[in-house]
């Protein structure tokens, strides 16, 4: 069997919609997709969907704290803005 078949054999049997996403990871998601859009925009580089997970996980933000937490970001003026003072003041 040669590594071609191999990489056919996994993506058949592997393919990524069969994966579950945790709700969590959803709505993290949903951050992500703003933040580094509104970095993009102002010339800055992207950063992982990790890096920010991890930011929110150090907050101590439950998943359904998140959900409050992106629809309150949605409604100020600039969202980036809001997201990193709000964790940053919550330190």
């Amino acid at each position: 069997m040669q590594i071609k078949d191999i990489i056919e054999q996994y993506k058949t049997r592997y393919q990524p919609e069969k994966f579950q996403k945790s709700e969590r990871a959803e709505i993290v998601k949903k951050f992500v997709d703003v933040l580094n859009d509104d970095r993009i925009k102002s010339g800055r580089k992207s950063l992982s969907a990790s890096f920010y997970a991890i930011k929110m996980a150090e907050a101590k933000l439950s998943t359904q704290d998140l959900y409050w937490f992106f629809a309150y970001c949605q409604e100020s003026k600039n969202f980036s803005s809001c997201w990193w003072w709000s964790l940053k003041s919550n330190k």
